[in-house]
């Protein structure tokens, strides 16, 4: 389970957030940083069974709500400024 963790939340994460941050602007990149906490949740509960409660799936909701407003006004502002 350690030999796990440490590939994933060591190797892998770093991997795939620079690969993804290389690929978008920095706004988009800031805006995805809100996704760790909503994943570290979402790991606590698939792999520790924590509990899921009312609070947390509303603060997930409203991350990944923001995330969406803000990455379609980066893409509305794309195709005005083209």
């Amino acid at each position: 389970m350690m030999g796990y963790y440490a590939l994933t939340a060591s190797v892998l994460s770093f991997y795939f957030w620079y690969w993804g941050v290389a690929r978008v602007s920095a706004s988009t990149a800031g805006l995805f940083t809100a996704v760790m906490p909503v994943s570290a949740a979402l790991a606590g509960i698939l792999f520790l069974l924590e509990t899921f409660s009312l609070m947390q799936a509303i603060g997930m909701g409203a991350v990944l709500a923001a995330i969406a407003v803000g990455t379609m006004g980066a893409k509305q502002s794309k195709t005005v400024s083209a």
